[in-house]
């Protein structure tokens, strides 16, 4: 029972996001956080979700009526809807920024070098080879380039606080996919 707290006690905040809130689904996945999103879910479905555990974010004054432990999120701009759960706590344990999927969340895992030869660009294979991660379920490539560098620099912007100092020097590549 003890371990069990403790694992829970450190495990890093899961969300499921209502539909209002997909632009901050993504972000979340973009700071490392498990973000459920889609377009409809059940009562039943949400239930199951908040007894695993997920924090429910919601624009929705209804279902924080129907689940009175979800987060109800005051602005509509995604800056300051990612201020108020830090604000409120939830990005401790923090996660490690750039781990997941933005497009379907899964956990990011290294590439092979040689396997990504022909699905990356060229240049980013030659300077970044160990740098570069995929995702296993639809296959997408990431590596840090500067679409990350201004993801960082708007996160600094908004006081994002807990990301790693950010380098001045962006990286020639950026995160993109090439192999949808």
């Amino acid at each position: 029972m003890i371990e069990q707290m403790r694992q829970t006690a450190f495990r890093t905040s899961s969300f499921v996001v209502d539909h209002m809130l997909g632009r901050l689904a993504k972000w979340l996945r973009s700071l490392g956080y498990d973000a459920c999103y889609q377009q409809r879910y059940g009562f039943n479905e949400l239930q199951t979700m908040l007894q695993d555990g997920r924090h429910l974010l919601t624009r929705s004054q209804r279902r924080k009526k129907e689940f009175p432990l979800a987060i109800y999120l005051k602005s509509d701009r995604v800056g300051e809807q990612l201020l108020q759960l830090q604000e409120q706590g939830l990005f401790w344990p923090p996660a490690v920024p750039f781990s997941r999927c933005i497009r379907c969340n899964c956990a990011l895992v290294k590439s092979d070098p040689f396997q990504v030869i022909g699905l990356i660009p060229e240049y980013v294979a030659q300077t970044n080879p160990f740098t570069i991660k995929h995702c296993p379920s639809c296959g997408r490539h990431y590596w840090p380039g500067t679409h990350r560098l201004n993801m960082e620099r708007q996160l600094k912007a908004w006081g994002i606080k807990y990301l790693p100092a950010l380098k001045e020097s962006a990286a020639p590549a950026t995160d993109v996919s090439l192999t949808e």
